[in-house]
């Protein structure tokens, strides 16, 4: 069984759908590792739509390819993936969102530098990204 997500490709700056098994390992191939983080991103009636992004394309502090979506202040790094969630059940689904919704929500950075700092108050450890643009 096969669901419709959404890759994200900052490098190529596309933004293309596909058919994809809801194995993590089949998801992590899409976006070319198994080291993710998950970020939901939209809610819609019964579902939620999630972005699966590399969870050290940042904290490495090597250029990579970025974008940021409207409403987030740090760039996410390589390509992201997005999938689908049930709300109640939390079986993946199809990504709800429509492309061209998608492509004024992404805005693309280039080739970046990042740099992330993390601050610790008591229990939860806070990064801040800052970055600049590779010439």
């Amino acid at each position: 069984m096969t669901f419709r997500m959404i890759l994200i490709d900052p490098e190529k700056q596309t933004i293309t759908e596909h058919q994809v098994s809801p194995a993590i390992k089949d998801m992590g191939a899409m976006i070319g590792t198994m080291d993710v983080d998950t970020v939901r991103i939209a809610m819609h009636k019964g579902s939620f739509d999630y972005l699966l992004v590399d969870d050290t394309g940042l904290k490495r502090g090597e250029p990579i390819h970025a974008f940021q979506l409207l409403g987030r202040p740090d760039p996410l790094a390589g390509k992201a993936l997005i999938y689908g969630c049930e709300r109640y059940t939390g079986e993946t689904c199809d990504a709800k969102l429509p492309l061209s919704t998608l492509e004024g929500l992404v805005h693309w950075l280039g080739l970046i530098v990042p740099k992330v700092e993390w601050t610790k108050k008591g229990h939860v450890d806070t990064a801040y990204v800052t970055w600049s643009k590779v010439q």
